[in-house]
């Protein structure tokens, strides 16, 4: 912390006695006093006011020549985060991330041209915030084999972290990215379910603003359309073949002779939308 400087100056009154022709003069001249620039009233942020990008503002003082002001947590009126000097009446911060998305307090005082500093003013408490981003796309309950997350940007943040979870309150989460985009498809894969999905802005300090609302989508990857052969058709070699599913990686192929599946003959994979059994197959009835 800085140290009070003890500048303040008085004159003496001073008494002059003239003595012209035999006839006594006294002159008195006027008390002068030199002391500290008075505390500044600070405008703006008011208190209780929430901004995204603080501007402080205030009152001249007089005998002021700048003023300095200074931020810290409301939490701790003796911790300084930030401090700055202005020949204004006003200051806008280059580095507002230096502190954080949290109530806050700040305050100003005035020096003089000696550079005497005076008493502080008040403090004044508000709150610096990034706003939580207005989620897009997808909308609530929608299905889908490879999500594709969409919001608005929000002043404040120099990026954005996108949250996903099976628990809707995040008090665990499953999955976190950052994106300097307003989008983002997961780069690894998520299993099926349900997830829920919310955004925050972060400051160029890792500070981190309010999140966004949650929504939820299901992840799953659609059933494929089944091609050729036609049902209970008879052939003597199966050439399997079916459409496409969005989100499949490759496809799990099981033939078997139990129309329930609950025991399956044969399995095969394959990259590809069709496939010929590598194993020749028993004469019979095979789903």
């Amino acid at each position: 912390m800085m140290k009070q400087h003890k500048h303040s100056k008085f004159l003496s009154s001073v008494l002059a006695s003239i003595i012209i022709a035999g006839i006594g003069l006294s002159l008195i001249g006027p008390v002068l006093v030199f002391g500290q620039p008075p505390a500044p009233t600070p405008i703006s942020p008011a208190e209780g006011d929430s901004v995204i990008t603080p501007t402080f503002s205030w009152l001249a003082s007089s005998g002021a020549v700048y003023y300095e002001v200074q931020v810290g947590p409301q939490s701790d009126p003796n911790l300084e985060y930030w401090s700055d000097t202005t020949y204004n009446l006003n200051l806008t911060p280059n580095d507002a991330h230096d502190f954080p998305n949290e109530p806050l307090y700040w305050r100003v005082r005035a020096y003089d041209s000696g550079g005497n500093y005076g008493p502080w003013s008040s403090r004044i408490n508000f709150t610096k915030y990034i706003p939580a981003p207005p989620l897009r796309s997808p909308p609530n309950h929608v299905a889908v084999s490879e999500p594709a997350l969409k919001w608005d940007p929000v002043r404040g943040a120099a990026y954005y972290k996108v949250q996903v979870s099976t628990d809707p309150t995040f008090n665990s989460v499953d999955h976190t990215y950052t994106t300097y985009n307003t989008s983002l498809t997961p780069s690894d894969t998520i299993a099926h379910g349900t997830w829920y999905w919310r955004v925050l802005g972060v400051d160029a300090d890792g500070h981190e603003g309010t999140p966004s609302a949650s929504r939820y989508f299901v992840k799953h990857i659609p059933a494929p359309v089944l091609l050729s052969p036609a049902d209970g058709i008879t052939i003597t070699t199966p050439s399997l073949a079916w459409q496409a599913a969005d989100g499949a990686a490759y496809y799990k192929v099981d033939v078997t002779t139990d129309p329930t599946f609950n025991s399956v003959d044969h399995t095969y994979t394959t990259y590809n939308t069709s496939l010929t059994p590598k194993d020749a197959l028993d004469p019979g009835t095979y789903y």
